[in-house]
Formats: structure tokens, C-alpha cells, sequence
């Protein structure tokens, strides 16, 4: 009996010394993760930070023709009561969500033109991210595997130029196009294709509010042009089909009925209200030299991975990896939730997908712009891996994929954040630069507005912050207006032609410019030499707007 009493006390105690191991174990693990999500979190809102002060203090750091465009666009904007003007020249799309949007309300509050666009682009770039994190965290992504989604999404590339300019700073030329994917998917995701009983109205109501808000954007998205059908419907269309036929899920007729709506309804309003719409034909026989000849190189130049390559590669490697287990997990028995996240990632594929078969078999010009979509599939195809190992209970895998992913995210974060800071911040000497200069001699001379190439004169306007106005000429042997991100005010007759004005002109114009004044030769009033560039003084103003 004494015996018994010790062996019964004996494995009491061990029993109360395991629990004891394994307290102190998931108390361990729980700090190590709450230390990594710190850590995360804390580089993440560096990151951000360092874009929201590019934006706000250093705005004409990568100033060039494009982005000045949406800046005086906004100008424009603005003094015509917050409308659109008519005589705006557009590019290639209209302006229905871009950031110039709001830069045109705070303008109209400001009255600092650079300070505006770099606030609205600002708060445009927070907006995505919040949509990514509201869609990350429906689909099941923990903190730290959202963490680790945004974190690779922003700082996989340092091609400042070609992918940041594109969704954080400037200009925000891919905002509406990225946010108006995950918003997407976010209201389709939360529309449901069950009955309801006479006294569940609020689900219901809910269901109509996600249609009328879908409805609304794809409206909006395709008075903008071609791109949001090539980077948001038609492969959310492609993919909801695709799980439809795997599934065979109430909800996923639903959602295919109504992404194929979308599409159609997209497509249509852009037939009807694009200001330029794209005309393409097909390129089937030249597609795959065109596909590796021209935009395997552009996508890898939009990714510009910086010295320590390995570093970045390992994440798209991982990202292959998540790939094609969301697609596998698709073909499998899966509980809702954990198809979301799988169905997110392949919509994000798909998107990239679409533009790559697109500038490849068609006749579309490619720009490694296009390919914006990489790196947040990349950077959501790493945490659906993360996901999976958690999901599947796979302990030790877990363990070493979250520590190998957390340390690779901190490593290209803390890298591509020091890049930025020295791209972006340090290296800001736009203030002293030539075109700066000119600037500045003719707010001395007391000039308002004036004249020169495409390249030049919006960067100029920009420059003086929007005190100069610049407006483009095409040639300056016929003074003939450029009629591209231009306005007919800026011209004769909707400005006055006896006024005086001035010409900037580069070494290679110099000869029209010349053979211009040789054949009025009262025009000239005087020639100011500047670092390559003359700024030609003239008594009237000779441009022109029309033919």
C-alpha cells in the first residue's frame, strides 16, 4: 500500500513538471512569435513612413513628364470647380480614381500643389493597404503571415521608378487598378447563395449593398480604360469558374454569375466612355517570341533585385512554392475558409497572368509596368505557405518555415528600406538641378506661364510648384501644341496672344527654334543661357492649340 502511494505521488509530480515544461514551452514559442510580429510590424511602418515622407517633403525627387501630368491634371481640376475640364487632353485613360482626384480637393483647400498630391497619394497608398489587410485576414492569414504578405509585397522590388511609383508614391498610376482587386474580391468573397428565412432581411440587405458597391466599381474602373478588364475581372471571372468546376459550391455559381457580370459590364463601359481606347489585334504567330523576347525582360526589370540576390530570389522561389499548393489545395475537399485564402492567391497570379498573355499576343505595347501584379502574388503566395503548414498541424515544418520566412522578410525589408531612405531621402537634390533653375529665372523675370517640350514642361511646372505654368509644344517650328496631358487654356485663343512669354530649348531644338525666329524677327526680346538649356524671351505669344 506504502508502495502504491509512492508510485501514485511519484507520477503526480512528474505529471505536474511536464505540464509544467509544457507551459513554459508555449509560453517561449508565444513570445518568440509576439517578438517577430513586433519586429514585423515595426519595419513594415518604417517602410510605410519612408513613403509618406518621400510623398509629403520630397515630392520631386523622381519628378518626370508622366507623373507631372497628374499633377497639373489636378491643378486643372481644381479651378474648374473639382469637374474635369473639357479642354483636358488625356493620355490614355481617365482619371476616375487615380489620386490626382483627391489631390484636387486638397488643393482647392491647400493651395500647395505638391503638398496635395503628395498627401492624396499618401492616403490612396493606406487605403490599399488596408484593403489588402481587411482581405488577408477574411482569407485566414494570422498577424504574422499578413506581416510577412505586405511586408515582401512592398519591399521584394527596388525599382523605385517602375513599381513603387506605381502604388505608394507620386502619382499612383496602378492604385485603382490593385485597389479595386482586392476590394473586389473582398465583396464577392462576402456574397452568399443560401436561402433565407423571412427573418434574416439584414443578411440579405447586406448581399444587395455588395452588389450596388461591385456594380459602382466596375462602372467607375471601366470609364478609366482597358486595364482593370485585363487586371481585375477577367481574371477573377477565369478563376471563380475554375473553382466553380473543381467545387460545384452554391456560392461559387453565385460568385462566377456575378464575376461574369462584372466582366461584361466592365468591358461595356469601356466601349462606351474610354477617352482612348486601346486598338489591338492579335499576335498569335509572333506571341511566343514576343513572350521572351520582350516581357520575361520587362517582368524581371520590374523586380530589379539589388546586390545579395539570393536574398529576394528565395522568396519567389517560396512563392512558386505557395503557388502551386493553393492550386492543388483547390482540387481537394477543403473547408471554406481555407479556400478563400487559396483563391485569393490564384487571383493574384491570374491577374499578373492576364497582362503577360495580353502584352504577349496582341499587338499592345508592353511596358514592365504592367506587371505590377508580381509582387503581391509573390508576397501572398509566402504567407498561404505559412498558412498551410499552420492549417495542417505540422508542427516542426511550422516552426522552421515561420522562423526562415520571418528572418527573410526582415532581411529584404531592412535592405529595401535602407535603398528607399538613400534613393529617396538622402539623395533629394532636385531643388538645385537645372530644370529647377529655370524655373526659378522666370518666376524672377515674372513670368506665369511658358513653353517647351513634353519633358521638360511639366516637370518645370511641377518644380516651381504649379506658380510656372509649362505647357508642351510638339514642334517648335509651327509652335503647334502637344495635345497630350495638356489643356487648350494654357494656348491661344484661350489665353491672351499679346502677352509676352517664353521658350525653353534644349541643344536639339535649338534649330527649329532658330528657323522660327528667323521668319518673324521682331519676335525676340532677349536670350538667357542656362546650363545647356536658353530660354527664349518673346514679345507675344505664337502658340497654338488647334490646326
Amino acid at each position: 500500500m506504502i508502495h502504491r502511494n509512492r508510485k501514485w505521488k511519484r507520477e503526480k509530480i512528474e505529471d505536474r513538471r511536464f505540464r509544467q515544461r509544457v507551459g513554459e514551452a508555449l509560453l517561449a514559442r508565444r513570445f518568440r512569435q509576439r517578438v517577430g510580429e513586433a519586429l514585423l510590424a515595426l519595419l513594415l511602418l518604417f517602410a510605410v513612413g519612408e513613403f509618406v515622407c518621400a510623398n509629403l517633403f520630397h515630392y520631386t525627387r523622381y519628378m518626370d513628364a508622366d507623373i507631372a501630368g497628374e499633377v497639373l491634371f489636378a491643378k486643372m481640376t481644381a479651378k474648374n470647380g473639382l469637374i474635369p475640364p473639357s479642354t483636358w487632353a488625356y493620355s490614355t485613360e481617365r482619371r476616375t480614381l487615380y489620386p490626382c482626384r483627391l489631390g484636387a480637393v486638397l488643393y482647392a483647400l491647400t493651395g500647395n500643389l505638391n503638398l496635395s498630391m503628395g498627401i492624396a497619394c499618401s492616403l490612396s497608398f493606406c487605403f490599399l493597404l488596408l484593403l489588402m489587410g481587411l482581405l488577408y485576414k477574411k482569407a485566414g492569414f494570422s498577424r504574422i503571415e499578413l506581416l510577412c504578405a505586405l511586408l515582401f509585397t512592398l519591399t521584394l522590388t527596388c525599382n523605385i521608378q517602375g513599381f513603387q511609383t506605381m502604388i505608394a508614391l507620386y502619382a499612383g498610376y496602378y492604385l485603382s487598378q490593385m485597389g479595386g482587386l482586392f476590394l473586389t474580391l473582398l465583396l464577392l468573397t462576402g456574397l452568399s447563395g443560401k436561402r433565407r428565412e423571412v427573418g434574416e432581411k439584414r443578411r440579405s440587405f447586406g448581399n444587395e449593398v455588395r452588389m450596388a458597391g461591385l456594380i459602382l466599381l466596375a462602372v467607375l474602373l471601366g470609364r478609366q480604360g482597358m486595364r482593370a478588364f485585363l487586371m481585375v475581372y477577367l481574371p477573377i471571372a477565369g478563376i471563380t469558374f475554375f473553382l466553380w468546376l473543381v467545387k460545384k459550391r452554391e456560392r461559387g455559381a453565385l460568385q462566377f454569375v456575378t464575376a461574369l457580370l462584372l466582366t461584361f459590364l466592365n468591358d461595356l463601359t469601356v466601349k462606351i466612355t474610354a477617352s482612348n481606347p486601346l486598338s489591338t489585334t492579335r499576335n498569335l504567330r509572333h506571341g511566343p517570341e514576343k513572350l521572351f523576347r520582350v516581357v520575361i525582360p520587362q517582368i524581371g526589370e520590374m523586380m530589379q533585385l539589388p546586390e545579395g540576390r539570393w536574398l529576394w530570389i528565395l522568396p519567389c522561389v517560396l512563392g512558386m512554392i505557395g503557388l502551386f499548393f493553393a492550386g492543388a489545395d483547390c482540387c481537394r475537399k477543403q473547408e471554406e475558409g481555407d479556400l478563400l485564402a487559396a483563391q485569393v492567391v490564384l487571383c493574384l497570379w491570374a491577374s499578373l497572368m492576364g497582362m503577360v498573355f495580353s502584352a504577349s499576343f496582341t499587338t499592345m505595347e508592353s511596358s514592365s509596368r504592367y506587371f505590377i501584379a508580381l509582387p503581391f502574388a509573390i508576397g501572398a503566395s509566402c504567407a498561404y505557405l505559412l498558412l498551410r503548414s499552420r492549417k495542417k498541424r505540422e508542427s516542426r515544418c511550422m516552426r522552421t518555415l515561420s522562423l526562415v520566412m520571418v528572418l527573410l522578410a526582415l532581411a529584404t525589408g531592412s535592405r529595401a528600406a535602407w535603398i528607399n531612405m538613400d534613393q529617396l531621402l538622402l539623395r533629394d537634390d532636385t531643388g538645385n538641378s537645372w530644370l529647377a533653375k529655370a524655373g526659378k529665372v522666370l518666376e524672377e523675370k515674372g513670368y506665369d506661364h511658358a513653353y517647351s517640350t513634353f519633358y521638360l514642361a511639366g516637370p518645370v511646372s511641377v518644380l516651381t510648384n504649379g506658380r510656372v505654368q509649362v505647357a508642351q509644344l510638339d514642334q517648335f517650328r509651327d509652335m503647334k501644341a502637344m495635345k497630350w496631358l495638356s489643356d487648350a487654356s494654357w494656348y491661344p485663343p484661350l489665353t491672351k496672344s499679346e502677352e509676352k512669354t517664353a521658350f525653353l530649348v534644349t541643344e536639339a531644338n535649338r534649330k527649329d527654334m532658330e528657323l522660327f525666329l528667323q521668319k518673324h524677327p521682331d519676335l525676340l526680346l532677349g536670350v538667357t543661357e542656362l546650363d545647356g538649356l536658353r530660354i527664349y524671351e518673346c514679345k507675344r505669344n505664337v502658340t497654338r492649340w488647334g490646326e
